[in-house]
């Protein structure tokens, strides 16, 4: 337990600030040693902010220097912090300081790192450099205590499902090792702050989304931390919510908490906050009060005109600048008029306004409006002013390339001097050794021949020329005195010097003809004798063949051999091991365990795209369940045949270093054998492909998924194991005509064939047995007097009876047909079935309903008139591009014993219609059914009753869909990701690489487009959703709240291609808080 939180301080992960190896050595000195005193703040904060200010951006008027210098100390500070992934620097050099009793709001695009700060301000992730110090604490050595004081909301809500509300605060309230007797008394005071009171005892599944975010909120405060962290706590709440979480906020101020707050709501910026602190790609752009940064724009007030169809732009500027000569027109659209007015241009204003009242009616417009400048202009001026430096950086950047690309082509290396690099490269040895004599080069070969003139004579001595050998002629037959000799001179240089000789003794005058030789070589080197008897062999071939082009290539290449005979004791391990049992037989279990591991990680892929609803997006191209399934195994396979292949070679270096025991692998030396192994893993996969699919449904995470499948695959393999083993030894018992039947081992060999036929992996363990067995005629003898079975080892290897392998390989194909049918089953003909049971079902409620119809009359005016519009099928209904005809959808509550209270209608009779290029607004607040609608729409979920008509058909699948959560494929980048849809949306090859350059650029991801999606930013993944729901410019367009967790720049980009696509003829139906 020690070593474990030791190596978790050390090495916490992913999340976490790690500790130094030796720092349980400094724990009694870290308060003195990392403890920053008050004093030490006043002698460095005017310093400090001076450095600050230099260092962040040179006379940045944007930075409000002396707004806090009146202040005692900062409760926390940020000193020079940088966080860097990998070549990204999230955060580069940021320091700020935080109060007690303020609000700061940490503004800034998407992806600029405010979250980034976030988790490292509460210790979720280290930083790079640079520290926090809160309250004189380093929270690179104190974590454990910073932890303390600070509390934190995250982005996303992190709650469980089955806990209520007061569990969740009790739950935390323990971790955090409250005091039990406050516990009580704390959550009462939280629960009445957030709200939440009367629904103390409701699961977190069951509030909306408003009421999770207060939870969230709530879950923060436990403890009575100094500090309160929230990142964006309204994000995608609707504007009931968003005030009663204003209100906590503001309650948290009075209290006396640091209150740091992220935001891309730049009015809640503006209403909340004390200080606003703005980031850009990491740096620190802006700070200071509202008022201040409201003051560095150039203007102070805008006056938005509702012009008419005749009006005239240059008469109405002129009518203006005759009141307030500091006006400038900054806009203009096809029916409004915006202009700017100018600081110091204070006191014309209201002789404006006057002037605008008296004469509205000889004025072509229709209305006027005043506003003061806000911090979203304030944030938009910010943006334009960088994406400007941007501008003028890459030109210069651009610039110096060319400069220094036109020197580098000077250096690089022509053709010419490639190919002689090439032709001077050293030869490289092949794992083979041809025996030559120049291998032994330089060296000295002696010889002897009693003809001189002899032709076999003159080519051994060309044949030694050609070696570049020095060639030493003796007259004499003393080969054996001259190396003997030369060994008494030197030692060293003889053994280098001398390894071959040769004696060549001819009588070919004589009647008796003979050649003969006599060979010499030295048995200090390994190839002295296999090298001259090659030369010796070589001569006389070309001396018989009179040919000098003749030659005898002699290599030496290690060959396996199987050695001594296998002993008693290793003979008897072999046919031990032709039982499947464990612990004697572990080669087919742990095979077949590996093949389940493989199997098991595919399956992550599918169970990702399920929970992430990234298929269901995928469907809504051009995309059929066929070819999504048919490319998804398609690829499985491919991946298969690898692994396939790589597990087949470790079992071949297994069989090749293991060829002389008694080992299983050892029969696998075989190229039959092992051409088998692979068909069976082959085969397996494709049996296992379609399984995992079905299984692929059921997870509710990869990692659960992956262990579960893991655990039921191994638990079956070792049942499968335990069967054969109670089978083997379980024993025989004789009839009455004498023969042995092992009743109990005919059982278990009938409950093994079961899971054979349900689990593939079992049914590969029972092929690898088959090849096992049938590769020994001592295991098919053992098995035969154990089991009383009549195994041959002559039975073909597909033979159905065993050991061969047909009757598993007619198994595998009926697995494969069995699993695909599931799967066939589960996508369409499932669907098809409720429908029919929820057609007949609606006929029935229409029987009665035929006595009992649906009461209106509490229902609006006018949305009862829509809905006789709508039943009433008039020609206005029949132009609709979308039809919604009294939709209702209802959700069952499991765990309501009342039957009144286990129907939870979230659509309640809808009606409403789309006309053609429009654009179409779905409100309501958190829980109001708008997303549901949204997925009846799409045809995601099929309505309790009702009707959706789309472009007068049942279904269309020519939508853009942008889902309310981002439904993306994680571990592609956002170029590959908008390259596949278009793919999918079915846009040719020419088209689709300038179609997804123009979406990267309309929706601002030009910096992110290499960047994979899971890396991306909430913002970020909102814009690439949003682009995802344009593309190929579908007829009818859903939008999700699709600016949610977006700044204020990258949402006036979204609004304005909405409009763009409304101008073009698009149908658009969306939701919003904004």
């Amino acid at each position: 337990m020690i070593l474990a939180v030791y190596i978790e301080r050390v090495n916490p992960g992913q999340f976490g600030i790690s500790q130094p190896f030796y720092y349980p050595c400094f724990l009694r000195n870290k308060k003195n040693s990392s403890t920053v005193s008050i004093s030490d703040y006043e002698e460095n904060v005017w310093s400090s902010t001076n450095r600050t200010k230099t260092k962040i951006h040179e006379h940045n008027h944007w930075i409000e220097m002396d707004s806090n210098i009146d202040k005692v100390c900062p409760l926390m500070r940020i000193k020079h912090l940088t966080k860097v992934f990998g070549k990204l620097a999230a955060v580069s050099d940021f320091s700020f300081d935080f109060y007690k009793g303020e609000v700061c709001a940490l503004l800034g695009h998407n992806g600029a790192g405010k979250t980034t700060i976030t988790f490292i301000l509460v210790g979720m992730m280290e930083a790079t450099s640079g520290c926090v110090i809160l309250q004189g604490l380093d929270h690179r050595i104190h974590i454990q205590k910073t932890r303390k004081m600070i509390g934190f909301c995250p982005q996303y809500d992190i709650l469980y499902d089955k806990l209520s509300v007061q569990e969740h605060l009790e739950l935390l309230a323990q971790i955090r090792h409250l005091d039990r007797t406050t516990i009580n008394k704390s959550i009462d005071t939280i629960l009445d702050l957030i709200g939440l009171t009367n629904d103390r005892r409701t699961l977190s599944k069951d509030l909306s989304g408003g009421m999770k975010r207060r939870l969230s909120i709530g879950i923060s405060l436990i403890g009575d931390p100094k500090v309160l962290i929230l990142d964006e706590p309204t994000s995608g709440i609707d504007p009931y919510n968003r005030r009663l979480i204003w209100t906590i906020i503001q309650k948290m101020k009075d209290a006396g908490k640091c209150v740091i707050l992220t935001t891309h709501f730049l009015e809640e910026a503006d209403i909340l906050s004390d200080r606003i602190a703005i980031m850009s790609h990491g740096q620190l752009q802006a700070s200071g009060t509202p008022d201040f940064l409201k003051k560095q724009t150039e203007y102070e007030y805008r006056l938005f005109i509702d012009k008419q169809d005749m009006c005239n732009t240059d008469n109405i500027a002129q009518f203006i600048r005759q009141r307030v000569q500091t006006v400038v027109l900054e806009r203009e659209t096809s029916s409004e008029l915006v202009f700017g007015i100018k600081r110091g241009a204070t006191q014309h204003i209201g002789r404006l306004i006057r002037s605008l009242d008296e004469q509205s009616q000889q004025l072509p417009i229709n209305g006027y409006g005043l506003s003061m400048t806000t911090i979203e202009e304030v944030f938009l001026r910010l943006i334009k002013e960088e994406e400007q430096t941007k501008i003028e950086q890459h030109n210069h950047d651009r610039q110096v390339n060319r400069e220094n690309l036109a020197k580098n082509i000077a250096i690089l290396p022509t053709p010419k001097t490639i190919e002689v690099s090439m032709l001077q490269n050293e030869r490289v040895a092949d794992a083979q050794v041809q025996l030559y004599p120049s291998i032994y080069n330089p060296h000295t070969v002696i010889t002897y021949s009693n003809n001189h003139d002899s032709n076999a004579q003159s080519r051994l001595i060309t044949y030694l020329a050609n070696t570049n050998a020095t060639i030493k002629q003796i007259s004499t037959n003393t080969i054996v005195n001259e190396v003997v000799s030369q060994w008494n001179e030197s030692e060293d240089i003889f053994v280098n010097k001398y390894q071959i000789g040769f004696g060549l003794l001819n009588n070919l005058t004589s009647s008796n003809q003979s050649l003969a030789f006599d060979v010499y070589f030295s048995t200090v080197n390994y190839h002295t004798m296999a090298t001259s008897l090659s030369v010796a062999t070589t001569s006389l071939f070309q001396f018989y063949a009179n040919s000098s082009s003749k030659m005898i290539v002699t290599t030496n290449q290690p060959i396996l051999s199987r050695g001594e005979p296998l002993s008693e004791e290793d003979r008897f391990f072999q046919m031990i091991f032709c039982f499947d049992t464990l612990p004697l037989s572990l080669f087919n279990f742990i095979n077949s365990v590996l093949a389940a591991v493989f199997i098991g990680i595919l399956s992550s892929n599918s169970i990702r795209e399920r929970l992430t609803h990234s298929k269901d997006l995928q469907l809504l191209t051009h995309l059929s369940k066929f070819t999504y399934w048919f490319s998804t195994a398609l690829y499985d396979f491919s991946i298969c045949l690898i692994l396939c292949a790589i597990l087949t070679i470790i079992v071949k270096i297994g069989a090749v270093y293991r060829v002389d025991s008694g080992a299983e692998v050892q029969i696998y030396i075989t190229d039959q054998h092992m051409g088998y192994l692979f068909l069976m893993f082959i085969l397996y996969s494709l049996a296992s492909l379609p399984f995992i699919y079905v299984y692929s449904f059921i997870p509710g995470t990869e990692l659960i998924g992956f262990i579960i499948f893991f655990i039921v695959n191994v638990l079956v393999c070792f049942l499968d194991v335990v069967l054969g083993f109670i089978g083997v030894f379980s024993g025989s018992k004789p009839l009455p005509d004498g023969t042995l039947v092992n009743r109990t081992g005919t059982i278990m060999t009938n409950i093994r064939w079961v899971l054979s036929a349900l689990f593939p992996t079992v049914n590969l363990k029972h092929a690898l047995f088959n090849i096992r067995l049938r590769s020994s005629d001592l295991c098919i003898a053992a098995v035969n007097s154990v089991m009383g079975t009549n195994y041959s080892s002559n039975e073909p290897w597909m033979s159905l009876s065993e050991p061969g392998l047909g009757i598993q390989f007619l198994i595998f194909i009926g697995q494969m047909i069995f699993w695909w049918f599931i799967v066939i089953f589960l996508e369409a003909l499932w669907k098809m079935c409720l429908k029919k049971i929820r057609h007949c079902s609606k006929r029935q409620k229409q029987t009665v309903a035929t006595e009992i119809e649906w009461n209106d009359t509490e229902l609006d005016e006018d949305v009862r008139n829509e809905r006789q519009l709508i039943l009433n099928r008039n020609q206005l209904t029949k132009s609709a591009v979308v039809i919604v005809r009294d939709l209702v959808q209802e959700f069952k509550k499991r765990k309501e014993k009342s039957m009144t209270k286990r129907i939870h209608r979230a659509v309640d009779h809808l009606n409403f219609f789309v006309p053609s290029s429009s654009c179409f607004g779905l409100l309501g607040a958190n829980g109001a059914g708008k997303t549901t609608t949204f997925r009846m729409l799409i045809n995601d979920i099929q309505p309790t009753s009702g009707e959706v008509i789309i472009n007068r058909m049942r279904n269309n699948s020519e939508i853009g869909y942008c889902p309310q959560f981002d439904w993306l494929v994680d571990h592609l980048n956002v170029r590959e990701t908008l390259t596949l849809f278009a793919r999918l949306k079915g846009l040719t090859s020419a088209d689709i690489q300038n179609i997804c350059i123009d979406m990267i650029q309309c929706f601002g991801l030009d910096t992110y487009e290499e960047q994979e999606v899971q890396k991306l930013s909430g913002g970020n993944k909102r814009k690439l959703s949003a682009a995802l729901a344009f593309m190929a410019n579908p007829t009818l367009i859903f939008l999700d709240e699709p600016t949610t967790g977006l700044d204020a720049a990258a949402k006036r980009k979204v609004w304005k291609v909405i409009r763009a696509a409304r101008d073009a003829g698009l149908t658009i139906i969306m939701t919003s808080h904004r």
